[in-house]
């Protein structure tokens, strides 16, 4: 069976990119793409709940706990991940990690970023099972080719991923994997084996300039627009917390009961629990901010940005959708 997949996505719980669209928003996205495999994989996040796990289920998507650690200031994919995962710094720390079943993938290994591995792929080769080749590139530049050359000669295989921060750009790379079993382990058995297609195509180079430049302005103006709160999520693996729907019930009442049983539900699921270490209490009583339907507010725009886009007023999204996500004002 050939499913379609993409395995280094960002949503709204990044706590380290302002991005403007929710885990929701990206399931149903890559549901109307035909995706069948996705990882989420936030920076030092870990985001994945049961309710994202049936919310892809029930349009039919395996959705695999993934999350991007820095690692000794390196990035890497991990995927079949857990909250624990967060605190794992050091590449020894990932050696004794793996053991735990975690599959682990080189993001855009060589480009030039203080934060992508280079070097450090080399140095613990035995630690990853694949290397990504990244949408970001043209015929004339192109930052995947080491990656390449690196995983031919040491017989690993490759995954394309889209490293999606905004959702135009979604699956502009992604990968075809044929495999035996839809789960987890029978698509990291399926890579491993190099049942790969990835499917990619290289990008004008002006185009991809703009890209570039469109997403940093995006994450920018998303960086003052109100944050959706409407789904907060306990990330120790206890589900989704319905703030604007929960938050008298919880404040009112924040004791031992609600957190027991989260921490319940997170034993449950198979997670450890360091209760010294996090406050459900604190989580579930954080002020809300749901924003319904959508809101156009025009912003003037600096002089630079009316060069690139040729308008004094941007549409500004604070609840994204995929053909607005930068729609020009002309009014």
């Amino acid at each position: 069976m050939q499913i379609k997949t993409d395995f280094h996505l960002h949503t709204s719980d990044d706590r380290f990119d302002s991005i403007g669209y929710s885990a929701e928003d990206l399931i149903l996205t890559a549901a109307q793409k035909g995706f069948s495999a996705l990882a989420i994989t936030n920076h030092d996040t870990f985001t994945f709940t049961t309710h994202l796990q049936h919310f892809a289920a029930d349009n039919g998507i395996l959705l695999i706990p993934g999350i991007e650690r820095k690692i000794e200031g390196k990035h890497v994919l991990l995927l079949n991940a857990y909250a624990a995962c967060e605190s794992i710094s050091t590449f020894e720390d990932l050696r004794r990690a793996k053991q735990d079943g975690l599959f682990v993938i080189a993001p855009h290994p060589f480009f030039k970023a203080g934060t992508c591995l280079e070097g450090k792929l080399l140095d613990h080769l035995e630690l990853f099972d694949a290397v990504e080749f990244a949408f970001f590139y043209s015929r004339w530049f192109n930052l995947n080719r080491q990656g390449v050359r690196v995983a031919k000669r040491e017989g690993l295989p490759m995954v394309g991923n889209s490293d999606c921060h905004h959702l135009h750009y979604f699956g502009i790379c992604h990968s075809i994997i044929d495999v035996q079993a839809l789960t987890p382990q029978g698509v990291f058995d399926a890579i491993r084996a190099q049942r790969v297609e990835i499917v990619s195509q290289p990008i004008f180079l002006p185009r991809l300039a703009w890209i570039f430049a469109h997403v940093e302005m995006v994450k920018t103006i998303n960086r003052f627009r109100p944050r959706r709160d409407d789904r907060m999520t306990d990330r120790r693996g206890a589900g989704p917390v319905f703030s604007h729907q929960t938050k008298d019930a919880a404040t009112a009442s924040p004791g031992a009961a609600s957190r027991g049983a989260a921490i319940g539900q997170t034993r449950a699921a198979g997670h450890s629990v360091i209760e010294d270490e996090w406050s459900f209490d604190e989580i579930i009583a954080r002020p809300s901010n749901p924003v319904v339907g959508y809101e156009r507010v025009p912003v003037k725009i600096v002089p630079p940005l009316q060069l690139i886009f040729g308008t004094q007023n941007l549409c500004k999204i604070r609840k994204e959708c995929i053909s607005c996500v930068l729609s020009m004002d002309q009014s």
